[in-house]
């Protein structure tokens, strides 16, 4: 957790296609719905951070050693950690982020074996300790139901299906690790249902009382974004 700090830090999980990123949107809304200020953001960059922009398109496109991958992932945290999350905690503001720490754990370890996955935990607790998110969603599905709902197509989406069935194994191993922060949502129902149940688990788990947006503000809301 961030000492002293007024806000609350929530992140979405999961393999490529879950569709993290429409839950998002959802999830904004409904919390400035209710009077909340909120911050929309992603990792890794590129739309608060001049330097994820970049290393964005360079870690999904690019391929490189995978000691410089994980460092380009850190280096982008780091900047979106000191420049845009704990600021806008310290403000009181809602941040909820596509991605954090965790997608680096589940990727690095079965893209790169145990070796980097012990490096990603040095670089966790000596760069980010500071900032745990208070509640992470992770959306878990089989990749074989979802990978073709992937919007970007880069390098890790291009992977095969085993390596996705092992980043999957690895996030629901996350959730286990650390379920007093880390809850599964089922993202293979329907959009409005796993919705609904993420505002559950964040109503249940933050102590809130959220209300669900209307099936057609949703329905809005994912026309705007196709």
């Amino acid at each position: 957790m961030i000492k002293n700090k007024k806000g609350l830090f929530i992140t979405l999980e999961g393999g490529d296609g879950v569709g993290k990123s429409t839950q998002l949107s959802l999830l904004s809304k409904t919390f400035s719905d209710s009077g909340f200020d909120v911050i929309s953001t992603r990792e890794p960059g590129p739309f608060l951070t001049s330097v994820g922009a970049d290393i964005r398109n360079i870690v999904k496109n690019k391929d490189m050693h995978p000691e410089t991958e994980m460092l380009l992932f850190f280096a982008d945290r780091v900047e979106h950690v000191k420049s845009v999350i704990i600021p806008a905690l310290n403000d009181g503001k809602i941040v909820i982020s596509d991605r954090f720490y965790d997608s680096t754990r589940a990727y690095q370890g079965v893209n790169y074996g145990q070796e980097n996955a012990d490096k990603v935990e040095l670089l966790i607790r000596h760069f980010v300790s500071d900032c745990t998110p208070d509640l992470t969603l992770y959306l878990d599905a089989d990749p074989e139901n979802v990978l073709n709902r992937a919007v970007e197509v880069g390098k890790f989406e291009n992977k095969d299906f085993d390596f996705h069935i092992k980043v999957r194994e690895a996030f629901l191993n996350i959730a286990k690790d650390y379920s007093y922060r880390v809850k599964i949502i089922d993202a293979e129902k329907t959009l409005y249902d796993v919705y609904r149940n993420i505002v559950d688990v964040v109503n249940q788990s933050c102590n809130l009382n959220l209300q669900y947006l209307s099936l057609d503000d949703v329905n809005l809301i994912v026309n705007k974004q196709s």
